[in-house]
């Protein structure tokens, strides 16, 4: 089989001749399997990983999340944070238009998802925000703040460089942080089962 990572994620997922369901969701394929015949089945481990990884950090079952981005990784943050229980998901973007797709996948996995500005007066308290950022993006320190002081545990996707912008903003305001490196070992668990 192939482990496959970005930017071929995308690829993988058309190359695949049959999905897993949580591929099928999120439209992104990590994992490759060669031994059909027919051609390679296409598998997402990245949300089992990221939702065993909260897990094992004692978080087991968020009803209400914020995701800081909007992307790729913001659609497996999704999946996982429903497949915790979420309900209502909170999406921080910087383009709004990005969101419906999360909106859409919203309604397939159980979860009312909104769009919100990272400033203090449109957010609410979450119990875990996920940051599904890249580890070199630019993020405002006034903004980052004001996500830090009503988000609960951060999730950052990232693990190298590390501290990311916001793990620095929750770490100033004394909120617990974890970093992706526990995602990628459980993903790469389950990689390994298939």
């Amino acid at each position: 089989g192939l482990s496959v990572t970005y930017p071929l994620k995308g690829e993988a997922f058309r190359a695949a001749v049959s999905l897993d369901r949580r591929a099928e969701l999120s439209g992104v394929v990590n994992t490759l399997l060669l031994t059909d015949a027919a051609g390679p089945r296409g598998f997402n481990t990245d949300i089992g990983g990221l939702a065993a990884d909260i897990r094992e950090h004692g978080v087991t079952q968020v009803d209400h999340a914020r995701i800081v981005g909007a992307g790729a990784t913001a659609a497996s943050a999704l999946i996982a944070l429903a497949e915790l229980g979420a309900q209502e998901v909170e999406v921080v973007a910087r383009r709004p238009e990005a969101i419906q797709s999360l909106v859409s996948l919203g309604h397939l996995v159980g979860a009312s998802v909104t769009g919100v500005e990272p400033d203090a007066q449109s957010l609410t308290d979450v119990a875990l925000t996920v940051s599904a950022l890249p580890g070199n993006a630019v993020f405002a320190p006034e903004r980052a703040d004001a996500l830090a002081d009503v988000g609960g545990i951060l999730y950052d996707v990232v693990y190298d460089p590390w501290p990311t912008v916001l793990a620095e903003a929750w770490e100033r305001h004394g909120r617990r942080t974890l970093n992706g490196a526990g995602m990628l070992l459980q993903q790469a668990v389950l990689q390994v089962r298939i």
